[in-house]
């Protein structure tokens, strides 16, 4: 059946189908996912992240704020890595295999 008109229900929608959403989409509660996502543009989130696995990024990666890393042999790079802000280590070692181009580099080794 076709609708016309907006329609409104006072309870649960099921649908045991695809569904194809043409306009936009506004969830008002909390939208679980139980099967893989996929995003042909960009995604903005205005609040936090937590991501339980692993993160792989295929192009650039930019950061505007602070980045904290922890555990052992955390932070790998096989290419360059360029630093335009302040580059700060206070606990442990830090190791530079490749090139390595810093605007303000400090590195206080503990």
């Amino acid at each position: 059946k076709t609708f016309g008109d907006k329609v409104e229900f006072d309870s649960d929608i099921s649908v045991s189908g695809n569904s194809n959403l043409v306009g936009n989409v506004s969830i008002g509660g909390t939208l679980i996912n139980t099967g893989k996502a996929e995003f042909k543009d960009d995604v903005s989130v205005s609040g936090n992240i937590d991501v339980a696995g692993n993160v792989s990024v295929g192009g650039n990666l930019t950061t505007t704020g602070s980045m904290t890393v922890g555990g052992d042999n955390v932070a790998t790079s096989s290419g360059l890595a360029t630093v335009s802000a302040a580059l700060a280590t206070s606990i442990g070692n830090a190791e530079v295999r490749a090139n390595a181009d810093a605007t303000a580099l400090a590195i206080a080794l503990g």
